[in-house]
């Protein structure tokens, strides 16, 4: 009796010494995983902030769609993610990779995050593949309303669950066998999973080397989940920073730009004002209408740059192509258009396709063409193919990424600016040929009426 009371005495320690050890690091895990999820949902929510959002679901036509997706799959991806959710203000998902299968149970989460609190819930079992989960939700700053949600694997508290089911059902054994084995397999098992305790203290995404993998296999599957946990962390925050690195190159080029453009008018105006100082009251009054020209110059660079991140509405209705096509070819100056004689009505926003052609025209000028050829298809869809007898284009640059010119003077606002209002009346702006250069503008659909 007295060596049964030993054994049990020996065993129900190593027991409650494995099972407290699992427990302590249990917990550590849990509250570790749960603010490192909600920490990466405001890192997503912080780098969608800055796109136009409204504009890349509703407006911005399948490619600006996949690029938002793709940004997203790559964050969710760096960063180790099951999945990466966008919510609009009114809680309907924008845009999930794999189906957000807890949106409905985390409503209240949702709201919450939506009026600026961010949230993490609870632990749940999947019902696709019975994996363990946990999610967590926080506000894109800047935009109302707007929600991201990160769904995160809790592969790691599943692993420690696992391996205390398995630490019951071995001191149990060793119950029967002997106190000594029992010993033995809790000392194997606590001490392996103290020093992982020690080496996830905090760990940081650079220490994931640091963890070593030893003990059982539970033990083992614990550290490999938590390696892989770090790595991913560390993944994601180069991922970020290289994405700011990124921004701050285009503000810097934005800025460059920005300077540039205005410089020219204000060095004008400036000549003005100095030559306004005069007796001759007809030479003040042209004076004051070239520095008001001068003014509406660089209110029009600012209202350029403004138009970048606004979404574009357009207003379909018919429009008769030969006479859009005929009004252009005589406003146009210091360059002869050649337009065909008849051309289809087509539902398009007559003018924001007038930007569009008078955009690739003034381009066309710019570059030194002396004659822009215009041509019109009648298949469906219409296009149009403005081509003209200039120097033609560089094939390696790349004239629809902003601020990309080939011009000394240009700003590199124009082509992607134009394929962007093709691209919300449903169409594309496309360079088909570099040499001569030659655009062809997509409309949206065939010819409501064939040309007489």
């Amino acid at each position: 009796m007295a060596w049964g009371a030993t054994l049990l005495a020996s065993v129900s320690a190593a027991l409650a010494v494995g099972v407290a050890a699992v427990g302590t690091m249990r917990t550590t895990l849990d509250g570790a995983l749960s603010d490192q999820l909600a920490a990466q949902a405001g890192v997503v929510a912080a780098s969608v902030a800055p796109l136009s959002l409204d504009a890349a679901i509703d407006v911005g036509g399948e490619r600006s769609r996949s690029q938002l997706e793709q940004r997203l799959a790559d964050l969710r991806d760096g960063a180790g993610l099951h999945d990466v959710l966008l919510a609009r203000p009114d809680r309907d998902v924008a845009l999930s990779a794999r189906g957000w299968v807890a949106l409905q149970a985390d409503a209240d989460l949702v709201a919450a995050a939506a009026d600026g609190t961010p949230t993490a819930g609870l632990q749940y079992r999947s019902a696709s593949d019975q994996a363990l989960y946990r999610t967590a939700y926080a506000p894109v700053p800047g935009r109302p309303g707007w929600v991201v949600g990160v769904e995160g694997s809790n592969s790691t508290l599943a692993a420690v669950d696992e391996l205390t089911r398995r630490q019951v059902l071995a001191g149990s054994g060793a119950l029967l066998v002997a106190a000594v084995l029992a010993g033995l397999a809790a000392a194997a098992t606590t001490r392996p999973l103290h020093r992982l305790e020690l080496d996830l203290s905090g760990a940081t995404p650079a220490d994931a080397e640091a963890i070593v993998v030893q003990g059982p296999r539970e033990v083992r599957s614990v550290a490999r989940t938590a390696r892989s946990l770090l790595t991913g962390l560390r993944v994601r925050d180069l991922a970020l920073a290289e994405a700011h690195a990124r921004r701050m190159r285009d503000m810097e080029t934005l800025a460059a730009t920005v300077a540039h453009e205005v410089r020219n008018p204000l060095h004008a105006l400036g000549m003005t004002l100095d030559r306004i100082d005069t007796d001759e009251p007809e030479k003040r009054r042209r004076l004051l209408g070239r520095a008001r020209a001068r003014l509406d110059e660089m209110e029009g660079i600012i209202q350029r740059f403004l138009d970048i991140s606004r979404p574009v509405v357009p207003t379909l209705a018919p429009v008769d192509l030969g006479a859009l096509l005929g009004e252009l070819a005589q406003e146009s100056e210091g360059t002869t258009m050649v337009v065909p004689t008849t051309a289809p009505t087509v539902d398009t926003d007559a003018d924001l396709l007038r930007q569009i052609l008078r955009n690739l025209v003034r381009n066309a000028r710019e570059a030194g063409a002396t004659t822009v050829t215009v041509s019109v298809s009648n298949a469906a869809p219409v296009t149009i193919d403005v081509g003209d007898d200039g120097p033609g284009v560089p094939p390696d640059l790349d004239l629809f990424g902003w601020f990309a010119t080939g011009r000394e003077l240009g700003t590199g606002l124009g082509l992607p600016w134009s394929r962007k209002l093709a691209r919300a009346m449903g169409g594309d702006l496309d360079l088909i040929d570099h040499h001569p250069a030659r655009f062809r503008v997509v409309l949206r659909g065939g010819p409501v009426q064939e040309p007489t």
